[in-house]
């Protein structure tokens, strides 16, 4: 396990035994020095502070730099571009450029991915909603709660029929396995 999703775990046990006022568990409180070392001594609390602000610093430090990593892959000047195939060759070059067009081809997937989901949910949750007042309106006989029902599916009604949600849930299926392909290419080229 990398050493700041360590330090996270054992920041959080000591914060909920501060909490539950228990004593930390030494090899908890261990990992937090080694983790966060200084030169004084410090409360627990504090202690706790400082190895979660330097996990999120490593984090926020990896973002950065997977970003650039992709923003370099996405974006090079025409003297960068001139530079790069003078020094790797038409073969880098190529490789360089289906790297671009495949990070390109993931970003979209993974908004239409995003989008998809978003509507299926929300789908989900009409026909949910839909369902549990048809399911009070048998238990208690016809009441209001047919027509309940009828008005939380009015908006989504001619949205999509069954069939539609067949095809939407095979279209988030198709999308899913893209990103994952995707994502174990561009994984094997140095790019997460």
């Amino acid at each position: 396990m990398e050493p700041s999703k360590a330090a996270m775990k054992a920041a959080l046990r000591v914060l909920t035994a501060l909490s539950e006022r228990q004593k930390p568990d030494q090899g908890d409180i261990d990992e937090l020095y080694w983790y966060a070392p200084s030169d004084r001594q410090r409360p627990i609390d504090e202690l706790v502070c400082d190895a979660i602000q330097r996990a999120l610093q490593e984090r926020e430090q990896r973002r950065k730099a997977a970003a650039q990593l992709r923003e370099r892959g996405l974006m090079f000047s025409p003297a960068e571009e001139e530079t790069a195939s003078a020094t790797t060759g038409p073969a880098s070059q190529e490789q360089r450029l289906e790297i671009q067009r495949l990070i390109r081809e993931h970003s979209e997937r993974r908004q239409a991915y995003l989008a998809l989901s978003a509507k299926l949910k929300r789908l989900g949750l009409a026909l949910q909603q839909a369902a549990a007042n048809l399911v009070e309106a048998d238990a208690g006989g016809y009441s209001a709660n047919s027509e309940a029902a009828r008005e939380v599916l009015a908006p989504v009604a001619g949205e999509v029929d069954l069939s539609g949600i067949t095809q939407l849930l095979n279209d988030h299926v198709r999308l899913t396995r893209l990103l994952v392909a995707d994502q174990q290419t561009l994984k094997k080229h140095g790019i997460e």
